[in-house]
Parts: C-alpha cells; structure tokens; sequence
C-alpha cells in the first residue's frame, strides 16, 4: 500500500525485516514471504549486501527506427551502453527465412547485442541479414559497430534504405539463457518483437528481433490514421 501510494517512492529503501516484523507484530518468515510476494509482483528488488529497495520507473522505450536505444535512454536520464556478443554466419530459422523472403537455409550474417542500462543487463538484440548483402560491408565487421554505420554502409553499397518496418510483439515466458543474460526474477515475463525492415521497393532486408523484461519496460507505440476514425459506442 505504501509502495502504490508513493509514501515509499522508486528507489527508495524497504524497511528492514526486523524492523517490519516489529510494525507488524508477525513472525519473521510471514515477512520474507510477504516481500517474496512483492518480489514477485515487480515491486521490489533485492540487491545482495544493500537491502531491499522500490523499483524504479519502467524505462520508457518507444521502438522507432530513428530513435536508438541509447539516444532513448540519455533523453531519460539513464545511462546506457551497448555490448557486442558476437557476428556469426549460419542458416537462416524457417521463421527468419520466411520474413527475408529467402529459400530454406539459407545463409545469414547475425549480429547479437547485450544492451545495459544503468549498469544492469536490460535487452537482448539480434539483427539478421542474408549473407550477400552483409558481404563485404561493416555488417559482417566482429567489431561493435554503431547501427547508423550499418545504415550509411547498405545504403552506399546496395543503396538499401528502410522505408517501412513490420513489428510483431509476442510476451511468453523466457527460455534458460534469457533468465541467466537478462536477470530476471522467477516467473517474470519478456516481450518479444521481431521487426521486419523493407526497403523502397518493399522487399526486406533486415530482421531484427528485441527481447526484452516484461517487468522494467513499457512500450509505447505511435499511429497515424489518414481518416478520422468512427468511435463506436
């Protein structure tokens, strides 16, 4: 109640165990299940030698092609970074294919990202490309090139320019390695966006796909209609 009330704010520190044993007359273990319920719920967190503290605000993150992550992040007063896992060639996924209008198998260049922000792991990136137009380009480059790099080399060389995205957001429990990356607590969820990028002719050239905490993050999406449109009542 405190927490929803704001008399304890985001980042503000809980109240030891002894101390909320003694507000509210209870046994000790009540208390540690009590705040396993809260920890549960994405209310707080525990961070180990400090004690227990009020989570801070999700980190707002509007997924728009010409507003980076990091961009993002700075305009919040946030502090991020972005880490280079790895660049591999290998087979595309049948869903990675089918969305690259590519045949079965076909190779790929993948670029795998770790984004932090504040310090802490925040966001698991990948980026997909069919391995022709990553040839000879920063693309398939090991080293941690920026996205706008990326950008400036495709089009230069294959005068390839985004001109519209397709997003597809799935929230589904996490598999082993994203709970061990990611941190995430028992039971918390992670959203999943697989974004299609096409080129001026419409065909695409770029998949890319975002998993992200379900419990840390608020997406915000943005429309335009041509029309008014008719509210029903």
């Amino acid at each position: 109640a405190a927490i929803y009330a704001q008399e304890l704010r985001p980042g503000a520190q809980l109240p030891s165990e002894r101390e909320l044993v003694q507000r509210f007359g209870t046994a000790p273990q009540t208390v540690r299940q009590a705040l396993n319920v809260l920890k549960g719920e994405g209310l707080i967190i525990g961070r180990p030698g400090r004690g227990v503290f009020v989570r801070e605000k999700p980190f707002v993150h509007r997924l728009e092609a010409a507003r980076r992550f990091v961009t993002q992040a700075r305009e919040q007063g946030r502090g991020a970074e972005v880490h280079l896992l790895g660049v591999v060639t290998t087979s595309a996924s049948p869903a990675v294919a089918e969305h690259l209008a590519l045949s079965a198998d076909a190779p790929i260049v993948v670029r795998r990202y770790l984004l932090l922000l504040d310090g802490d792991p925040f966001e698991l990136s990948e980026s997909y490309f069919p391995a022709h137009l990553a040839e000879g380009t920063v693309v398939a480059s090991t080293e941690n090139v920026s996205p706008g790099a990326i950008d400036r080399d495709l089009k230069e060389r294959h005068g390839l320019e985004p001109a519209r995205y397709l997003d597809e957001l799935t929230v589904r429990m996490p598999l082993p390695d994203e709970v061990k990356t990611l941190r995430l607590l028992p039971g918390t969820p992670v959203a999943s966006v697989l974004r299609t990028y096409h080129d001026q002719s419409g065909s695409p050239f770029e998949v890319a796909r975002y998993t992200l905490p379900g419990d840390r993050t608020t997406l915000v999406y943005e429309g335009r209609l041509s029309k008014p449109r008719r509210r029903t009542p």
